[in-house]
């Protein structure tokens, strides 16, 4: 009886000690799929992706380098933003406001749900202008075709001055950031006779 007893007791003990390694288990792995949840899926910070994107952009512009390059962003998103700030009137906002150096942000809406307004009225607001990435056609061809027309601004930093006797007050644009397409570029003014 006593043998019997033993073994009983045995058996219990691993039963018991079976079952708390199955719930510590359970209860870890509970645990890191939360985590994972809140950390992996998606997360999209538009609003700290260009801020960053503009940090760097200013520190370009802050060298010591003679020939500083022309800074541009090119932003690649499906515009859909999912951490806070995340409403498209907001990061344009704040955007905006930390653009001082005036550099263009070129965006590329990404997949057939890319939010296609907000990336055009964030990059036009930034001498930018947004593109649509097709799924249904060469992702490669068009990312080359857009690098094309961003690659070389073909004028940079373009201001005009007039003599005051000369041009009356009607004269509506006197400067422009970048001319980076080969469209016409026309200046309309009143001269005086």
């Amino acid at each position: 009886m006593v043998a019997a007893a033993v073994v009983v007791v045995v058996i219990v003990v691993v039963v018991v000690v079976v079952v708390v390694v199955v719930v510590v288990v359970v209860v870890v792995v509970v645990v890191v799929l939360k985590l994972c949840r809140r950390v992996l899926p998606a997360a999209t910070n538009i609003n700290a992706a260009l801020l960053e994107a503009l940090r760097v952009s200013q520190i370009s512009r802050n060298s010591s380098n003679a020939q500083k390059p022309e800074t541009i962003i090119i932003f690649l998103t499906d515009g859909e933003a999912n951490v806070p700030p995340s409403e498209p009137r907001v990061i344009i906002r704040n955007v905006r406001r930390a653009n001082t150096g005036s550099t263009s942000i070129f965006t590329l809406a990404l997949g057939w749900g890319a939010n296609f307004d907000f990336l055009k009225q964030l990059s036009l607001r930034n001498t930018g202008f947004a593109r649509k990435i097709y799924e249904a056609s060469d992702t490669a061809l068009q990312l080359r075709d857009f690098y094309r027309q961003v690659a070389s601004p073909l004028l940079t930093n373009v201001t005009f001055k007039y003599q005051p006797d000369q041009v009356s007050a009607c004269l509506q644009l006197r400067g422009f950031p970048h001319q980076i397409t080969s469209n016409r570029l026309s200046v309309v003014n009143c001269v005086n006779l």
